[in-house]
């Protein structure tokens, strides 16, 4: 009876976290039947479902002789404004009234300038403006006992071989994990922005414009499997977040993907 009793507990306890999860979110959730059964895991293991939601860092770039070099700068990104971290109150607020046991991992992407930017960057080592980044947030974003900051290379450190091996393959053969049409948008994207900054276009500019875009991609498709390993959901506050959740997915197909947060 005990049994039967605490098994329509947890039941119940899923379905109401999983409407909560489709009424919070601005498109269809991805997976949606995938999250519902990883709540259900997280609650037979008495363990909180863990949500983790990137921050991206404000990366920056200054001309010198005609060439972008890439910076950590200090203007305010999408998760500092205040209208997204009160959406973010209100959920864990929603979540905490119908005492559903949660964590939610604000992970700083610290990784990313290196990846992505590596080979154009002013100074090599971001790591002092990555540190003041995270300490400029992280008063912002711990506004529950369940909420922490927490940086993605500390996360992805167990993984780093695969990680690395996984980015390496994506990179090279970028056009067999992706739609060409999406890495021509992307590349041309980034010859627009140059454009307007007034970086003219020549073979070695093109040549970021491809690379950048092809360790983007590389980059969101090697996280993916470590993502799916290590949370049961995943939070997406860009400013086009379907578009980064189909790259997120390229080699976790089953990934999780909650989207709350407002264009």
């Amino acid at each position: 009876m005990d049994i039967e009793r605490s098994v329509e507990n947890t039941e119940q306890q899923v379905k109401i976290f999983s409407q909560i999860l489709k009424e919070e979110s601005r498109f269809p959730m991805q997976n949606p039947e995938v999250v519902s059964q990883t709540i259900r895991d997280a609650l037979q293991e008495s363990r909180p479902v863990s949500f983790c939601c990137f921050v991206c860092l404000p990366i920056d770039l200054e001309i010198e002789n005609g060439m972008p070099k890439y910076f950590v700068g200090d203007w305010k990104t999408r998760l500092e404004r205040s209208k997204n971290i009160k959406r973010f109150q209100e959920i864990v607020k929603r979540l905490k009234d119908n005492n559903l046991p949660f964590s939610l991992n604000f992970t700083v992407a610290d990784t990313d300038i290196y990846d992505v930017w590596g080979t154009w960057l002013r100074n090599f080592d971001q790591t002092p403006a990555i540190r003041n980044f995270k300490s400029r947030i992280t008063p912002l974003l711990s506004f529950s006992e369940e909420v922490v900051v927490s940086e993605w290379s500390d996360l992805e450190a167990p993984y780093e071989l695969v990680y690395d091996q996984t980015f390496n393959t994506v990179l090279a053969e970028t056009q067999q994990f992706i739609d060409p049409e999406y890495l021509t948008k992307s590349v041309e994207k980034r010859k627009v922005f140059f454009d307007n900054q007034g970086i003219a276009a020549n073979p070695e500019t093109l040549e970021i414009c491809n690379q950048s875009a092809r360790r983007n991609i590389a980059l969101y498709a090697a996280q993916g499997p470590i993502i799916k390993n290590l949370y049961d959901c995943l939070i997406i506050a860009d400013p086009d977040p379907l578009r980064m959740g189909k790259i997120q997915s390229i080699l976790a197909p089953e990934l999780g993907i909650w989207y709350p947060i407002p264009e």
